[in-house]
């Protein structure tokens, strides 16, 4: 509204870095290491119960991140459905490597529970 004190603010705070100051740039560094560890600690958490690996793996099912994306109608390709499905298996993909970075032991232990290839890669190890 005209008249405002506030107008030239900006509306996400969180977006200004005082870029100027020694202490902004810290501070800001510092809010984005605190922000990668809680996202680190929240995939350890999900990845430490099983219906938590579960759903992870039911996310990257729904994201067709472990097959084919060629799409056909009739017999007939269908390349606007194979971008479509590329990019839905692509976005799978890529938060499948996420977790993989970030919880290495926790993926294994999903797959393990969940795919039928590491099912049987675990029992032929017993």
């Amino acid at each position: 509204m005209a008249g405002d004190d506030d107008d030239d603010q900006p509306s996400d705070a969180r977006a200004v870095v005082d870029a100027g100051s020694a202490d902004g740039v810290a501070n800001q560094r510092k809010k984005i290491r605190n922000a990668s560890q809680q996202a680190n600690d929240c995939r350890r958490a999900v990845f430490a119960e099983p219906v938590g690996r579960r759903e992870m793996y039911q996310i990257l099912l729904a994201a067709n991140a472990f097959g084919t994306p060629f799409a056909t109608a009739g017999g007939f390709p269908q390349p606007e459905a194979t971008w479509s499905n590329a990019g839905r298996r692509d976005f799978g993909l890529r938060l499948y490597h996420e977790w993989m970075l970030h919880d290495f032991d926790g993926v294994k232990a999903m797959l393990e529970e969940n795919d039928a290839a590491f099912m049987k890669a675990k029992e032929d190890r017993k």
